[in-house]
């Protein structure tokens, strides 16, 4: 079972472009379906906040997994009031560098050491800037797309879950790589 959630995991990574969270992907609920899957970004991002809350006390790890579409929303609902313009490159950049320090959380393992209002306050902050990147491309269709990129986006971030507390159980070294290679990825984006 975990060797094929492994493969699954990284064939989803692989396929994904690697390109920003915010491509003119289209509009609509299919379009946020499939923005999480061809966003390299998001697709990382989701499964790195999975793997990093396998690490926390039950109560925290809860509360990011099934907060975590509430935080998109606010965050696109953000970016639609602002105005992207003005905040895509902050989006950008904050999308990177919570990379960074997701994967270096992972690679840690000091997570654990949070408490449940720090860790919900930096997984607000990891996931928040997805939200506001995403409302770029959306015009018409705008909370369909919402819609078909939360359902993705849990379903991302549970596969992560569950692919972290297998890790932390069989393989805690392959959980360390794991998140070293999520901290790389992100300072590439960054330095892109």
């Amino acid at each position: 079972m975990m060797s094929r959630t492994l493969v699954l995991a990284s064939a989803m990574l692989l396929a994904s472009p690697a390109v920003m969270a915010h491509p003119a992907d289209g509009s609509g609920f299919s379009a946020g379906l499939i923005h999480a899957f061809t966003g390299f970004d998001h697709m990382l991002s989701m499964l790195a906040i999975g793997l990093w809350s396998a690490g926390l006390m039950k109560r925290s790890r809860q509360l990011i997994l099934w907060g975590l579409p509430m935080v998109l929303a606010a965050g696109f609902a953000i970016g639609s009031l602002i105005g992207v313009e003005q905040v895509i490159a902050t989006a950008d950049m904050s999308i990177a560098l919570s990379l960074v320090l997701l994967g270096g959380l992972i690679a840690t393992r000091v997570s654990g050491l949070l408490n449940n209002s720090q860790a919900l306050l930096l997984a607000l902050a990891f996931v928040i800037f997805h939200g506001v990147a995403h409302t770029e491309a959306q015009t018409g269709h705008a909370l369909a797309f919402l819609a078909g990129l939360m359902l993705t986006s849990i379903a991302l971030s549970q596969l992560g879950n569950l692919i972290g507390q297998q890790l932390a159980q069989r393989s805690p070294r392959l959980l360390a790589v794991a998140g070293s290679v999520i901290s790389l990825c992100g300072l590439s984006l960054a330095l892109a």
